[in-house]
């Protein structure tokens, strides 16, 4: 017979907690590798939980606490907090019927209630360190690494003595760690969803690289060639006097490999711009001698107007 609404949700809780214990069991091997085995960890518990007449313990599927909060095996869980299915697997028969019948009373008797909204300018984080440190990564089109960090934090929910941990996700710019904080994720009390969040942010800004264009280089940042080690190209008058143009072979760093660019240059007067193009710079630098030609005289042994 079909499965009734209240086994069909302790189904979806309990493959949930699947999922979770597959991927911690990947997590050593690579974020990407983590999330596989989480998916296939679901996958083997699928079919036993969906057989009619399977034995659903409703005692591990994750909950909320009630109204007033809860104390499960001697931690105390704030009205609307999140308890993972493994610390309800544990809890008592007394603790599942606190969960299940409205929780901890308040001094005027009425249970105070806590929606799990989380105010993020009260939550303190300062204080705590970081409860997992560059767990996903994800690039930009021009090479940069950004690091995914998990921040934990405390917060007091309203109507309770004592705070909850609660975390998010964290993305971090390149070569700026620590510092700026590029993307924030929402604060939530169950550690999982804050982790995955932030593995979702990698994966759906992750870019393949590009290669770089002439507005990419930076003329500062380019390691030229000496003057000698220079390919003449075209000669032009100045004064009287002959000058070469010559072609200038420079590297510069982009999406964290070396590129090679090329520019037209003079010893003394105006160089061109750098680009990627060789046969570009080549004929610029042409046209620059072009504009003041110069002849070479046999019997003079010089280059004349």
């Amino acid at each position: 017979m079909p499965h009734t609404p209240e086994e069909l949700t302790l189904i979806s809780d309990a493959l949930k907690a699947a999922h979770r214990k597959g991927r911690e069991a990947g997590r050593r091997r690579g974020h990407k590798r983590g999330y596989a085995l989480g998916c296939l960890h679901t996958l083997r518990h699928l079919a036993p939980l969906l057989k009619p007449g399977h034995k659903l313990h409703k005692s591990a599927a994750a909950a909320h606490a009630p109204k007033g909060g809860v104390t499960i095996g001697g931690k105390r869980f704030a009205g609307g907090e999140f308890i993972p299915g493994d610390v309800m697997a544990k809890a008592t028969e007394a603790e599942r019927e606190a969960v299940e019948g409205g929780g901890t009373k308040t001094k005027q008797g009425e249970a105070e209630e806590w929606d799990g909204t989380i105010e993020a300018g009260k939550v303190d984080y300062n204080s705590l360190p970081w409860a997992e440190t560059n767990y996903a990564q994800w690039s930009d089109d021009e090479g940069g690494e950004h690091e995914i960090y998990l921040e934990a934090g405390k917060y007091t929910p309203p109507g309770a003595d004592e705070p909850v941990k609660v975390y998010r996700f964290v993305s971090f710019t390149p070569d700026d760690k620590g510092a700026d904080r590029e993307e924030e994720g929402e604060w939530t009390t169950d550690r999982d969803e804050a982790r995955d969040q932030g593995e979702e942010y990698a994966r759906d800004n992750h870019q393949e690289q590009r290669d770089p264009e002439d507005d990419d280089i930076d003329a500062d940042d380019v390691t030229g060639q000496s003057w000698n080690n220079r390919e003449e190209i075209g000669r032009y008058m100045v004064g009287g006097g002959a000058r070469t143009v010559r072609l200038e072979e420079g590297e510069f760093e982009f999406g964290g490999r070396t590129h090679t660019c090329y520019r037209w240059s003079t010893r003394l007067d105006e160089d061109g711009e750098w680009t990627l193009d060789r046969r570009q710079a080549v004929r610029d630098g042409e046209e620059y001698a072009e504009e003041f030609p110069a002849q070479w005289d046999p019997k003079l042994g010089i280059h004349v107007t």
